[in-house]
């Protein structure tokens, strides 16, 4: 049972997750995770657990950006790997956008694939 990201590209890609985290140390009620580094073609977990019903966002991009999934969701991600509050950032970090992704209730397992 968990939330993965599989990479359907022919470059190494770099993911951001968001999700619900109450009464996060630094504020708010979201934290912020990354970066999994995803080979072409490879899978990486990035949340344990029932994703069924959840509410994720996440950021991904390749090394020199000519791939990148955000939306309209923004948070401050440091180029570092990181888990942090949703409001939490840094000297190194950069304002990017992020997708919203809502699991089907009826999905235990879901994979976010990138392509």
């Amino acid at each position: 049972m968990a939330l993965f990201v599989r990479n359907q590209t022919n470059r190494t890609v770099f993911v951001a997750l968001g999700y619900h985290w109450p009464n996060c140390p630094d504020g708010d009620n979201w934290g912020k995770k990354g970066w999994w580094r995803v080979a072409p073609g490879g899978t990486a977990t990035v949340r344990g657990g029932a994703s069924n019903g959840a509410k994720y966002f996440f950021h991904a991009h390749n090394d020199d950006g000519t791939l990148q999934w955000s939306g309209p969701f923004t948070t401050l991600l440091p180029s570092n790997p990181f888990d942090w509050c949703w409001p939490t950032g840094s000297t190194n970090s950069t304002l990017r956008g992020m997708q919203k992704i809502i699991v089907p209730a009826t999905s235990i397992n879901h994979t976010i694939v990138l392509q």
